[in-house]
Protein backbone atom coordinates (compact mmCIF):
# COMPACT_ATOMS: atom_id res chain seq x y z
CA UNK A 1 0.00 0.00 0.00
CA UNK A 2 1.15 3.56 -0.81
CA UNK A 3 2.18 5.85 1.57
CA UNK A 4 -0.41 7.96 0.74
CA UNK A 5 -3.23 5.63 0.77
CA UNK A 6 -1.80 4.38 4.41
CA UNK A 7 -2.37 8.22 4.97
CA UNK A 8 -5.97 8.54 3.81
CA UNK A 9 -6.34 5.31 6.25
CA UNK A 10 -5.57 6.92 9.11
CA UNK A 11 -7.83 9.85 8.22
CA UNK A 12 -10.85 7.75 7.07
CA UNK A 13 -10.13 5.27 10.73
CA UNK A 14 -9.84 9.07 12.82
CA UNK A 15 -13.27 10.49 11.49
CA UNK A 16 -14.89 6.75 12.48
CA UNK A 17 -13.31 6.46 15.72
CA UNK A 18 -14.17 10.10 16.10
CA UNK A 19 -18.18 9.22 15.33
CA UNK A 20 -18.00 6.00 17.39
CA UNK A 21 -16.64 8.13 20.90
CA UNK A 22 -18.82 11.10 20.17
CA UNK A 23 -22.33 8.20 20.58
CA UNK A 24 -20.57 6.47 22.98
CA UNK A 25 -20.40 9.51 24.99
CA UNK A 26 -23.80 10.93 24.11
CA UNK A 27 -25.35 7.02 24.89
CA UNK A 28 -23.60 6.18 27.56
CA UNK A 29 -20.97 8.69 28.93
CA UNK A 30 -17.10 8.07 29.30
CA UNK A 31 -17.43 8.37 33.19
CA UNK A 32 -19.08 4.84 32.56
CA UNK A 33 -16.96 3.12 29.61
CA UNK A 34 -14.06 1.58 29.48
CA UNK A 35 -12.50 1.69 25.70
CA UNK A 36 -9.49 -0.14 24.87
CA UNK A 37 -8.37 -0.37 21.04
CA UNK A 38 -5.68 -3.11 20.28
CA UNK A 39 -4.11 -3.52 17.27
CA UNK A 40 -1.42 -5.44 15.32
CA UNK A 41 0.45 -2.63 13.07
CA UNK A 42 2.33 -5.79 10.64
CA UNK A 43 5.06 -3.45 10.25
CA UNK A 44 8.48 -5.42 9.59
CA UNK A 45 11.23 -4.86 12.41
CA UNK A 46 13.09 -1.50 13.05
CA UNK A 47 15.50 -1.27 10.33
CA UNK A 48 18.37 -0.54 13.03
CA UNK A 49 17.23 -3.88 15.31
CA UNK A 50 18.13 -5.63 11.96
CA UNK A 51 21.25 -4.76 11.24
CA UNK A 52 22.49 -4.70 14.69
CA UNK A 53 21.42 -8.84 14.41
CA UNK A 54 23.14 -8.96 10.77
CA UNK A 55 19.75 -9.20 8.99
CA UNK A 56 19.52 -7.58 6.05
CA UNK A 57 16.32 -5.72 5.53
CA UNK A 58 15.07 -1.86 4.95
CA UNK A 59 17.33 0.88 5.31
CA UNK A 60 17.02 4.34 6.94
CA UNK A 61 17.99 7.10 4.97
CA UNK A 62 20.91 8.98 6.80
CA UNK A 63 19.52 12.64 8.22
CA UNK A 64 22.92 13.80 7.97
CA UNK A 65 22.58 13.72 3.93
CA UNK A 66 20.33 16.43 4.27
CA UNK A 67 23.29 18.81 5.02
CA UNK A 68 25.16 17.16 2.05
CA UNK A 69 22.24 18.86 -0.42
CA UNK A 70 21.53 22.50 -0.76
CA UNK A 71 18.23 22.27 1.44
CA UNK A 72 19.87 24.27 3.79
CA UNK A 73 21.83 26.91 1.93
CA UNK A 74 18.40 27.27 -0.15
CA UNK A 75 16.17 27.93 2.83
CA UNK A 76 19.22 30.53 4.65
CA UNK A 77 19.38 32.46 1.05
CA UNK A 78 15.06 32.22 1.23
CA UNK A 79 13.58 32.92 4.70
CA UNK A 80 17.24 33.67 7.04
CA UNK A 81 16.99 30.49 8.47
CA UNK A 82 18.03 27.01 7.89
CA UNK A 83 18.77 24.09 10.08
CA UNK A 84 16.91 25.39 13.41
CA UNK A 85 13.69 24.85 10.64
CA UNK A 86 13.58 21.50 11.61
CA UNK A 87 12.36 20.91 15.16
CA UNK A 88 12.70 17.22 15.41
CA UNK A 89 13.06 14.35 13.08
CA UNK A 90 11.42 10.88 14.27
CA UNK A 91 11.78 8.15 11.44
CA UNK A 92 9.79 8.33 8.73
CA UNK A 93 8.44 11.69 10.21
CA UNK A 94 10.68 15.13 10.06
CA UNK A 95 8.74 18.04 11.91
CA UNK A 96 9.21 21.78 11.58
CA UNK A 97 9.29 24.96 14.04
CA UNK A 98 6.19 26.12 13.21
CA UNK A 99 7.09 28.27 16.08
CA UNK A 100 9.80 29.84 14.63
CA UNK A 101 8.29 30.26 11.33
CA UNK A 102 5.30 32.41 12.92
CA UNK A 103 8.13 34.56 14.38
CA UNK A 104 10.17 34.77 11.21
CA UNK A 105 6.98 35.86 9.08
CA UNK A 106 7.72 32.60 7.14
CA UNK A 107 4.74 31.00 4.72
CA UNK A 108 4.61 27.37 6.12
CA UNK A 109 3.44 26.02 2.59
CA UNK A 110 6.55 27.32 0.99
CA UNK A 111 8.87 26.03 3.68
CA UNK A 112 7.19 22.77 3.47
CA UNK A 113 7.22 22.38 -0.88
CA UNK A 114 11.12 23.41 -0.61
CA UNK A 115 11.80 20.55 1.83
CA UNK A 116 9.30 18.10 0.00
CA UNK A 117 11.43 18.73 -2.95
CA UNK A 118 14.53 18.83 -1.08
CA UNK A 119 13.89 15.18 0.82
CA UNK A 120 12.95 13.09 -2.76
CA UNK A 121 16.09 14.11 -4.10
CA UNK A 122 18.05 11.87 -1.32
CA UNK A 123 18.70 8.74 -1.38
CA UNK A 124 16.40 6.14 0.10
CA UNK A 125 13.59 8.55 0.09
CA UNK A 126 10.90 7.32 -2.27
CA UNK A 127 8.56 10.15 -1.68
CA UNK A 128 7.94 13.24 0.47
CA UNK A 129 4.31 14.54 1.33
CA UNK A 130 4.39 18.31 3.65
CA UNK A 131 1.09 18.45 6.20
CA UNK A 132 -0.53 21.12 3.68
CA UNK A 133 -0.50 18.23 0.91
CA UNK A 134 -2.08 15.76 3.66
CA UNK A 135 -4.44 18.64 4.44
CA UNK A 136 -6.16 18.90 1.19
CA UNK A 137 -6.73 14.97 0.61
CA UNK A 138 -8.75 14.80 3.88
Amino acid sequence: MAWLEMEDNIVHLDKVLGRLLSTVDNKVGFKNTLIVLPADHGQPEVPGYLSEHNIDGPHYFDKKLINKKSLFRTLKKRFGVGEQLIKAYFHPYLYLDHNLMAKKSINREEVEKLFVTELEKLDGVYMAVSDAQLEKIS
